[in-house]
């Protein structure tokens, strides 16, 4: 504790001669400084950032205060990090841009453009359809009744072909995702690996083993999807073809047909989606399928 209270720590803050002297008449830091030093580094850095931000938002001036070894900030590739900037490129040109002030962060670097949280080239920007912008290869349903199946197959390529819900199912959004949503919601729960409650509410224990079981399928059509199996721990799905599995040792990532890869995950018909110790694999169908690990300590 006693470490992060010198001054080449949280004492930089109220440092006279230092990086953030010249916002101290704008923003007051004993504010930020009251909380700074009980914590470790990362939340050091944290409050640090956020009274850049309020500085920077009052069109107060900071100067280069990160470096390598104090608050170093990494960002994702195509980008780099600016203290000042106030140049956005995104794949969605706005026609009527407000000056803004700077702000510190990652941003594109020159050729590429912000689009679904990452900075790709021009040639792998998205589509605008009915106003709204949709990732390169995100299929969505752009009308009310789900009447309408479409995909951004290239930068502003929009392919729509007609569509139907399955019966038992009904066009709504759930979770932000327009999808044929099941119109009476059911849910099977598996608890600790061997605690069970079925689509009909019953409770009942089971001791799986080694073996592998199939949680969940639609009974009534050979070969139809998704099917759901847990195996020692692990969650295995196959929707749409595309085999999913998720992993207790893999926390915020899950294998792609074997392929290891980082959540957040945008497929075709799926989304694998991440949260803390909560893992969600929303189905365009309206199944939703939700892993949570408990961590015992």
């Amino acid at each position: 504790m006693a470490l992060y209270q010198g001054e080449d720590f949280c004492g930089r803050l109220l440092d006279s001669e230092g990086e953030f002297q010249s916002c101290h008449k704008t923003v007051d830091p004993q504010d930020f400084y009251d909380d700074l030093c009980y914590g470790n580094q990362t939340t050091l850095c944290q409050i640090l950032s956020s009274y850049v931000a309020v500085c920077q938002e009052t069109g107060a001036v900071v100067d280069e205060w990160r470096a390598s070894d104090f608050c170093n900030l990494t960002c994702p590739p195509n980008s780099e990090y600016q203290l000042c900037s106030s140049h956005i490129s995104d794949c969605v040109e706005n026609p009527s841009p407000l000056a803004e002030t700077c702000k510190e962060g990652c941003f594109c670097r020159p050729g590429f453009f912000h689009s679904g949280g990452k900075c790709v080239p021009d040639s792998e920007c998205g589509c605008i359809y009915n106003g709204i912008y949709h990732e390169i290869h995100e299929n969505f349903l752009p009308d009310e009744r789900c009447q309408l199946h479409c995909v951004c197959v290239g930068h502003n390529k929009v392919q729509c072909a007609n569509s139907t819900c399955p019966n038992g199912t009904k066009c709504g959004i759930q979770e932000g995702y327009r999808a044929c949503h099941a119109s009476q919601p059911v849910k099977c729960t598996v608890m600790g690996g061997r605690h069970f409650r079925n689509y009909d509410g019953q409770n009942f224990d089971f001791n799986m083993g080694n073996c592998s079981y199939v949680l969940s399928q639609v009974c009534d059509e050979e070969g139809s999807e998704p099917v759901v199996a847990l195996q020692k721990g692990e969650l295995h799905l196959r929707v749409h073809g595309v085999n999913l599995s998720l992993e207790m040792e893999h926390l915020g990532k899950v294998k792609i047909d074997g392929a290891l890869r980082s959540l957040p995950v945008q497929l075709d018909h799926v989304k694998i989606l991440h949260s803390g110790l909560l893992t969600r694999v929303v189905v365009d169908t309206g199944v939703v399928v939700v892993m949570e690990i408990h961590l015992e300590i």
